[in-house]
C-alpha cells in the first residue's frame, strides 16, 4: 500500500461525560480546597455549584451549563488556582470590586450563541467611564440563580 496509517490515538470513554467532574467523587469524603481563608475553586466545586443552582433556581435565569463550561475552560487555561473565593473581610477598605452578571430574558442566551465577552465588555465600559484602571475582585451576583451564580467564576481572570 502507498499510504501508511497514522499513529493510533485513544478516544476518551464516550460513556464518561467530560463536563461532570463530580460524577465519580465520594461526596461524603470530598472537601473543598480552602487555604489561608481562600477557597480555590475546583472543577468538582463548579460542577456541584451548577447542580445546586439548577435545583435551587428551578430553571429561573436559564441553564448553568454554558457558564459551567466557561468555568471549566478557565481552570484548564489558567490553572487550578485561577478561580478563588475570598471573604469580603479580607479585602482592603479601598478595594475596587466590580459586579458582572446576565440581565434580561435567558431565552436570548439559548437562542443566540454569545461571544463570551459580553459581561467583560460591560464591566470595561463602566470602568472606563468611571476612570477605573484595575479592579481587585468581582462580586458574584445571585448565587442562588442560574447562570449568574457561575458567570463570575470565569470572568475575573479575563479582566485582570
Amino acid at each position: 500500500s502507498d499510504t501508511e496509517e497514522g499513529e493510533k490515538v485513544t478516544v476518551p470513554n464516550v460513556n464518561q461525560p467530560t463536563t461532570k467532574p463530580a460524577l465519580d467523587v465520594d461526596l461524603d469524603a470530598y472537601r473543598p480546597d480552602v487555604r489561608d481563608g481562600t477557597w480555590h475553586v475546583s472543577a468538582v466545586d463548579l460542577d456541584l455549584i451548577a447542580t445546586g443552582c439548577n435545583i435551587l433556581g428551578t430553571g429561573g435565569g436559564g441553564p448553568t451549563y454554558y457558564e459551567l463550561l466557561k468555568g471549566l475552560q478557565t481552570l484548564e487555561t489558567y490553572g487550578k488556582d485561577s478561580i478563588r473565593v475570598v471573604s469580603p473581610k479580607s479585602l482592603k477598605d479601598d478595594a475596587t470590586i466590580s459586579l458582572g452578571s446576565w440581565y434580561g430574558s435567558p431565552s436570548v442566551i439559548n437562542e443566540r450563541i454569545g461571544s463570551g465577552t459580553e459581561i467583560i465588555a460591560a464591566i470595561n465600559a463602566v470602568n472606563k467611564i468611571r476612570g477605573i484602571k484595575t479592579i481587585d475582585g468581582l462580586l458574584a451576583d445571585e448565587m442562588y440563580l442560574n447562570p449568574n451564580a457561575l458567570c463570575s467564576f470565569s470572568l475575573l481572570t479575563m479582566l485582570l
